[in-house]
């Protein structure tokens, strides 16, 4: 039995190993995405204040011919006024030029307005490309460097399994099968000791039967409290393990944790 978790041990190593790694691996897309969606926020935006100036570009162009109409008929009844004979043609065209001049002032008054927010917009549409330019950049060279890192992490991977291929063989699979659950859901320690009578996994004392068990070798027993599995350390060999620190949990915590 020596041997076995000898192989159990190693084992843990290539299994926690490859269960970061499949972790890591699972989050780089995720963390890509954010950058990503960040980019197309600002390209909406950027979308958006473009339709905008566009809009005001055609309504100062409105206002521009509306405003030289203005000007121009305003000038044209400033001139009838050399032939008006009556005073009360002289109070009509004098009325109608300073409607027209009014209007004219508005006018121009609109106009201002809207080319003030066009400059306005220009300047947000200078900052949202500059900003759209440095975040596409960032996006492609995160990207680049995960799909390396994303081929290293993958060719590791195959390797911690023909390594987990070479020592897997000739232990039984559902020992195999509970054991990876059990060092998925125990921070990467599967097996551990039992130093004085007490689980080092989760500092449980053991019943002396149980312990009595264990020490027999006979077969694969696991922690009653945290289900890693056990193996008898006598105390000449307590210095070459540490207890862990971690929390108690039972056998079922591990069959539910999936």
């Amino acid at each position: 039995m020596v041997t076995l978790f000898e192989k159990l041990k190693e084992l843990q190593d290539i299994i926690h190993e490859r269960f970061n790694l499949e972790r890591e691996l699972e989050e780089l897309p995720r963390n890509l995405s954010k950058k990503a969606e960040i980019l197309s926020r600002f390209k909406k935006t950027l979308a958006e204040t473009k339709i905008k100036l566009e809009e005001l570009k055609k309504q100062r162009q409105s206002l521009y011919y509306e405003l030289q109409d203005c000007s121009l008929r305003k000038e044209n009844l400033e001139k009838q006024m050399d032939n008006v004979k009556t005073q009360k043609e002289y109070e009509t065209l004098d009325k109608e030029i300073k409607d027209s001049a009014e209007k004219e002032q508005n006018l121009r008054r609109e106009l201002n307005n809207i080319d003030r927010e066009i400059d306005l917009n220009k300047e947000e549409e200078k900052k949202a490309e500059s900003f759209i330019e440095t975040i596409q950049e960032e996006y492609e060279e995160e990207r680049q460097k995960m799909a390396a890192l994303e081929k290293d992490m993958t060719g590791r991977i195959g390797e911690l399994q023909n390594l987990e291929a070479q020592i897997t063989p000739g232990l039984d699979s559902d020992m195999v099968f509970k054991f990876k659950r059990i060092i998925r859901s125990k921070q990467g320690i599967g097996i551990v000791a039992i130093r004085n009578g007490v689980c080092t996994g989760c500092h449980m004392i053991l019943p002396m039967q149980f312990v009595n068990d264990v020490r027999k070798n006979e077969r694969v027993m696991f922690c009653p409290y945290c289900s890693r599995v056990l193996y008898f350390e006598s105390d000449q060999h307590e210095h070459r393990f540490e207890p862990l620190v971690t929390e108690a949990g039972g056998l079922a915590d591990v069959l539910e944790e999936e």
